[in-house]
């Protein structure tokens, strides 16, 4: 959560028996390119409320986040534009429940995002 990078907002239910959530949906994903995640992820966002609706409608949900970086890139520098189309990317290939941009189609760069680790629900290729 210290670091520049991307992060998802999960919901799920704990199992205190297996120590693990399950039924985890994916409900946002969002980027923190000039500020660490930890700060990103603690202000204020419009996606929230729909976070938040989520979790009254489904009781006995947590909010868990994972967050990720870009390790490897073709072109070598980490730019702006990257991170916008990275974000964009994950979006439309993942459909989280709360983002309202970037649902309905990819207009970035030709990109290919292999997620590796535990990324899941996200799908391991996201491909603009």
């Amino acid at each position: 959560m210290d670091e520049y990078g991307f992060y998802a907002i999960l919901t799920g239910v704990y199992d205190k028996e297996e120590n693990t959530n399950k039924s985890i949906k994916l409900q946002y994903i969002g980027k923190a390119y000039e500020q660490k995640i930890r700060k990103r992820v603690m202000q204020e966002h419009t996606a929230y409320e729909c976070i938040k609706k989520h979790l009254k409608e489904n009781p006995g949900r947590n909010v868990l986040v994972m967050t990720g970086k870009i390790v490897k890139s073709s072109l070598g520098k980490i730019t702006r534009q990257l991170v916008d189309d990275t974000e964009a990317c994950l979006i439309y290939t993942n459909q989280p429940s709360c983002n309202a941009m970037f649902k309905n189609s990819y207009e970035g760069r030709a990109i290919e995002i292999i997620n590796t680790g535990d990324y899941s629900p996200l799908k391991e290729k996201s491909v603009g």
